[in-house]
């Protein structure tokens, strides 16, 4: 198993490093696609920012995050966020990613900072998760003081429109869940338990238990990643499950070592999402075994 899930997660970070460029606009690129390649310039940055900050530096890691560095001033930042308030979420994964690499963050904080004197962040229509997880980055970069109950409270909202059995559950409401776990649990770094209470804990775990089973069924690798690492996040120890996916996203690896996800949104963009979760997978239930060995 170890050995196979760093041959996972050597060829998925490679795959992001072979195609970097991809994650970057390029001269005169229609809207339809201008939006979708901020994003995915965004996320490479939140994984990049999350295996740094669980010290996983591995080469591959520390290239792509000079990368995603180094082409931060091919974006204008401040006309962006006048056109869509939203991108302030963005601008805070430029804070983290800088602050984990050691640079200067201070020009994008300034632009965060001018934001809430906007009350941008207090004006946006969010989901009840995605207003979880701005409330988490403006706390885990000092912008705001923590409010463990607010937090709290934040969160149960989130989780009590996830309330019906699961029969009932659409593709975007589990992905949903994992989302909060990941804010509750601080990809790993804070136990649920400080948030909610046993009671909660239980469901939301047994939740994420019976949806990797579903999503391991399903072959919806992308969103088993995530729910994989939920588990390993609060503490589900299924090594037989862990082991089956991993080499399931293994044998679907394209070429280059990518794993493919929706072949309708293209060779990159129905791609890079699913070699990004897997990657940070991988470091993430290699971490686990490491600790099982010591």
């Amino acid at each position: 198993m170890r050995a196979a899930l760093a041959d996972l997660r050597d060829s998925s970070w490679g795959w992001l490093e072979a195609n970097r460029d991809a994650f970057l606009l390029r001269p005169g690129e229609p809207a339809a696609t201008r939006g979708p390649r901020l994003k995915a310039y965004a996320e490479l940055m939140i994984f990049v920012t999350a295996a740094l900050r669980r010290g996983a530096a591995t080469p591959a890691v520390e290239r792509l995050a000079a990368f995603a560095r180094g082409a931060l001033d091919a974006f204008d930042w401040e006309s962006q966020l006048m056109r869509d308030p939203h991108f302030v979420v963005a601008l805070l994964t430029v804070v983290e990613l800088l602050e984990a690499t050691g640079a200067d963050a201070s020009r994008f904080r300034a632009l965060v900072e001018r934001a809430l004197e906007l009350r941008v962040a207090e004006s946006l229509a969010l989901t009840p998760y995605r207003r979880v997880e701005i409330e988490r980055l403006l706390v885990r970069s000092r912008f705001t003081a923590p409010d463990p109950e607010a937090f709290a409270r934040g969160v149960r909202t989130a989780l009590a429109l996830l309330a019906a059995p699961p029969p009932l559950w659409s593709t975007r409401d589990v992905y949903a869940l994992t989302h909060v776990v990941f804010y509750v649990c601080d990809d790993g770094a804070r136990d649920a338990q400080a948030v909610l209470g046993a009671r909660e804990v239980a469901r939301v775990t047994w939740l994420v238990r019976t949806f990797a089973r579903i999503a391991f069924a399903d072959a919806h690798l992308d969103l088993l990643a995530e729910l994989l690492m939920c588990a390993r996040f609060l503490g589900i120890d299924d090594g037989a499950l862990a082991a089956a996916a991993v080499a399931r996203a293994r044998a679907a690896r394209d070429a280059q070592g990518g794993i493919p996800g929706d072949p309708a949104y293209g060779p990159f963009f129905g791609t890079y999402h699913t070699t990004l979760v897997w990657a940070f997978a991988a470091l993430v239930l290699g971490e686990r075994l490491a600790e099982a060995a010591a």
